[in-house]
């Protein structure tokens, strides 16, 4: 689930690119959560607006995520994932009337590794780790 969820479009003067970003607080439904979970997605394009029915590709360099999980065989319940390499993602517009923005998004590729040390949990030690995020939707609103 996700909850304050908004978008922005940062016009680039230096190119014809346009920015838009969406970003939310996600939530594990039943869970109370005693830190800020980050979540965002960045489209660039040369469109002025975001087209219903159109998949642009995401921009996921340098993408860091802080996420809810819930796992108990993770050993956590929240994780920072980033991006790395091999990272890619797709975002689906299915709908926007100019504020409203609806959309389904899947990233691939994600890790817990950013290159420091993962540590331990319960006394094991935690490992690098890939994770995707497959059929993911939101709406937000400017």
């Amino acid at each position: 689930m996700m909850s304050d969820v908004n978008w922005t479009k940062n016009d680039n003067t230096t190119t014809s690119a346009n920015e838009f970003e969406i970003t939310a607080s996600p939530k594990v439904k039943g869970k109370a959560s005693d830190i800020l979970e980050i979540f965002s997605l960045t489209i660039r394009t040369t469109d002025k607006v975001l087209v219903a029915n159109k998949t642009y590709n995401l921009y996921t360099k340098n993408t860091y995520y802080f996420l809810p999980l819930n796992d108990s065989s993770l050993c956590y319940k929240e994780v920072s994932l980033w991006d790395n390499d091999e990272t890619s993602g797709t975002i689906k517009i299915t709908s926007f009337d100019g504020k409203t923005l609806k959309g389904e998004f899947n990233i691939s590729n994600l890790t817990n590794d950013n290159g420091f040390p993962l540590g331990y949990c319960d006394g094991t030690k935690i490992v690098a780790k890939k994770f995707n995020i497959t059929t993911g939707t939101f709406t937000a609103i400017p």
